[in-house]
């Protein structure tokens, strides 16, 4: 492909590619999720552009996460180079149809001896210096350790591990004092052989069990929640493609059509979460609906009480009351069987209602833990109740 400057003379291009706005669109929407904006070395902020005769390829890293996409692409020739995720994002925001990126070659003239990367999308062109060695970008290099003893190679569908990951995320705990359960824990099922995944925050546990088959011996690890989130927004919950996957208790790869993640895992132990899941027979019972909790928790979050609203259920009286710290109060129909009154944080039960649309919570005693189930009978959550 031989592009043609007003200004200067005929240069034929070292390398080139031509990909659709679309795809490069959604590539830079996913590199974004792995690019830190702020880091002490600058090449992290860039992505890894590779032009091959199958594709264009595009990398990034944070260090602890990368990310691989492969596009489909007309190119002539082969090359890599360095662009900034910021003039990349640009692009994908800006382009209109196709995109033609092309490596030309040192200018002659030149004092900088740099090649230049041209990308023209729709009669918008971006020129830049070729500044960054490719050389220096950082690859992460997962050696045989990782995969030592108590790792596991296992195969899912794009859908089973949507499933798993939608079901179980909104547990996930963000204090970073507790980093080990900043993620999402997969272990074996204790007396079976399927994966199970388990997320929690102290106070509301996601117990997500699956009829994937996990090896004897798979001791388990924690799937940050960076990388949790980059799958989750990767991957297509109608989709039965498999996903390749190789986990370990320092590393994780999982790889599919043309997505490959490479991760470290969190590097700690998970507690013991059998220990919390209540055996007792059920008191009473509640049924919610996610349409209720989405607009209890709407006007609930307007009686100034930021993110933890207590919310009672009155079973007796047949109503669930949100009040605020002021003493505001939203009150709202309860279906429920039994006695008494209990209380949960009124977000939790909102993002508990969102993934799960058809909640039933099982009450057990007033001050203890309660199970919550939906329609997934391979899907347990438990809620710790909050004074009311």
């Amino acid at each position: 492909m031989t592009y043609h400057d007003k200004t200067a003379p005929t240069v034929e291009a070292v390398a080139t590619a031509r990909v659709t706005g679309r795809a490069l669109a959604d590539a830079a929407s996913a590199l974004n999720g792995v690019v830190e904006r702020q880091n002490t070395i600058p090449i992290l902020g860039y992505v890894r552009v590779t032009i091959a005769i199958d594709g264009l390829s595009l990398r990034a890293t944070n260090l602890a996460l990368e990310l691989n996409l492969k596009l489909d692409a007309e190119t002539t020739g082969t090359g890599s180079f360095m662009l900034g995720m910021r003039q990349l994002s640009g692009l994908a925001r800006a382009a209109q149809g196709d995109v033609d990126i092309s490596i030309l070659p040192p200018d002659p003239v030149s004092a900088t001896g740099l090649r230049t990367i041209r990308v023209v999308t729709d009669g918008i062109t971006l020129r830049t210096p070729d500044r960054l060695e490719v050389e220096d970008f950082p690859v992460m290099a997962i050696g045989e350790q990782a995969w030592a003893e108590g790792a596991a190679t296992l195969t899912l569908s794009q859908a089973q591990v949507a499933r798993m990951i939608g079901l179980a995320r909104h547990c996930i705990s963000k204090e970073e004092t507790r980093y080990y359960l900043n993620g999402i824990h997969l272990c074996r099922k204790p007396d079976g052989t399927t994966l199970r995944a388990v997320a929690t925050d102290g106070h509301r546990l996601a117990r997500i069990d699956s009829d994937v088959d996990a090896p004897e011996g798979f001791g388990g690890c924690i799937v940050p929640a960076q990388t949790v989130k980059l799958i989750a927004a990767l991957t297509d919950p109608a989709s039965n493609e498999a996903i390749a996957a190789q986990v370990g208790q320092t590393h994780g790869r999982f790889a599919w059509g043309n997505v490959e993640i490479l991760t470290k895992m969190i590097d700690g132990t998970f507690p013991d979460y059998t220990r919390v899941v209540p055996t007792e027979p059920e008191t009473g019972r509640v049924q919610l609906s996610s349409g209720v909790m989405r607009r209890l928790w709407t006007i609930g979050q307007t009686l100034g009480a930021g993110q933890s609203l207590p919310c009672a259920f009155d079973i007796d009286e047949g109503t669930m009351t949100a009040t605020g710290p002021e003493g505001d109060k939203v009150e709202a129909p309860l279906t429920a069987t039994g006695t008494g009154r209990i209380g949960f944080n009124l977000r939790y039960l909102s993002d508990l209602a969102r993934a799960v649309p058809d909640l039933t919570i099982q009450t057990i005693t007033p001050n203890g833990p309660v199970r919550c189930v939906g329609d997934d009978p391979d899907a347990l959550f438990v809620l710790m109740p909050m004074r009311v």
